[in-house]
Parts: structure tokens; sequence; C-alpha cells
């Protein structure tokens, strides 16, 4: 977060756009982290994710879970 400033004040300002983003996102928990696992990729093709000083970028294949699995 520290590298966001503008996001963390926006947090800290406005409580209760915080709040309705936490709550957007338990509500479409899969659909968020679908949607970051799209932009991680497409960071990746573009070379704009990759392992630094700062991080370790590391690629996993994790199997499906079934439609009626839940954790």
């Amino acid at each position: 977060m520290v590298m966001f400033p503008d996001v963390v004040q926006r947090m800290a300002d406005n409580i209760q756009w915080t709040t309705d983003l936490g709550n957007a996102f338990l509500a479409q928990e899969s659909d968020v982290m679908a949607a970051a696992q799209r932009m991680r990729a497409k960071a990746q093709g573009t070379g704009n994710l990759k392992t630094s000083a700062q991080s370790v970028v590391k690629t996993e294949t994790i199997p499906q879970r079934q439609s009626g699995d839940h954790n």
C-alpha cells in the first residue's frame, strides 16, 4: 500500500467508499480474484510484472475447483 499513497488517502478520507469496496469484494470474491489474475497475466505478458529487488514473481498452475467445491 505504501506504493499507492493516493489509494490509501482515498480509503482514509472516504470510509463509506472503503466499506462499499470491501462489501463488493465479499459479494463477488471469485469475480474479483479472476479479474486480478487476468490483469496479472496481461502485466506479465507485456513485461510489466517481473521479479525485482522488492518482489518475486512466481507462477503456479492451480487446478480449477469443481462447481460444488467450497474452500
